[in-house]
């Protein structure tokens, strides 16, 4: 496909959320069961999180990344997938999209304490459309490999089931992203609680630490929090 626009390694593309992310004591308060979560309370359950060697997560704010997020999204148009009907596991590490940003209500934060790993979660609550939950088996099977190309840059995706986090109706996958400039493994994890959906993704070298059980302890975390 052919575009004027400056070209970007797609392996950057793909991981580009989680750049954005790392460029830029108390109860929580529980909201009346069933009713969606306000911002402050979602940034409040983001602030009792810890990561890697028990760092905090450093809040973003969501307006620091909708440029980015906006960016990615034209990207990801241009981008040709094939198989077609796997778009949204290639794509699945972008989490945060404008549709969400505009019509819930979301809080980011980012841990990088870990060795060679970058831990970003987003917590959203909204309309139950958009509280997407994770992939089944079967998709991801049939999802297994992936390209992308976007004009000459060919990148491969590889997707797989991982280890679920212990909470019920989790769900956790791993993509392994290799591109012109590497191979970088993103771990995800993900769950719905009531109103609120839990999102966590890891991104370090292949071969590094254990990304998919970095990315479920956190949202066990984050689930017992909400509950």
């Amino acid at each position: 496909m052919r575009s004027g626009a400056p070209r970007r390694s797609l392996t950057a593309v793909l991981c580009a959320a989680l750049v954005a992310l790392l460029v830029s004591g108390c109860s929580v308060s529980i909201p009346t069961p069933g009713k969606a979560w306000n911002a402050a309370e979602l940034e409040e359950v983001v602030a009792r999180l810890t990561g890697p060697n028990d760092g905090r997560f450093t809040p973003v704010p969501v307006e620091k990344i909708r440029k980015t997020v906006e960016a990615n999204e034209r990207i990801e148009a241009r981008t040709e997938v094939a198989p077609a009907a796997c778009q949204d596991v290639a794509f699945s590490n972008n989490r945060v999209s404008t549709k969400l940003l505009d019509r819930a209500r979301v809080a980011l934060g980012l841990n990088d304490s870990g060795r060679n790993a970058a831990v970003a979660v987003a917590l959203s609550s909204g309309p139950p459309e958009l509280l997407q939950p994770g992939f089944d088996g079967e998709t991801l099977q049939r999802c297994s490999t992936i390209k992308l190309i976007r004009g000459v840059q060919v990148a491969t995706v590889s997707a797989a089931a991982a280890k679920a986090p212990d909470v019920r109706s989790g769900s956790a996958w791993t993509l392994t992203i290799t591109g012109s400039d590497g191979t970088v493994e993103v771990a995800l994890s993900t769950v719905t609680v009531g109103r609120v959906n839990i999102f966590v993704s890891v991104a370090g070298q292949k071969g590094g630490a254990d990304t998919t059980a970095v990315a479920n302890a956190v949202v066990e975390q984050a689930a017992a929090l909400v509950e």
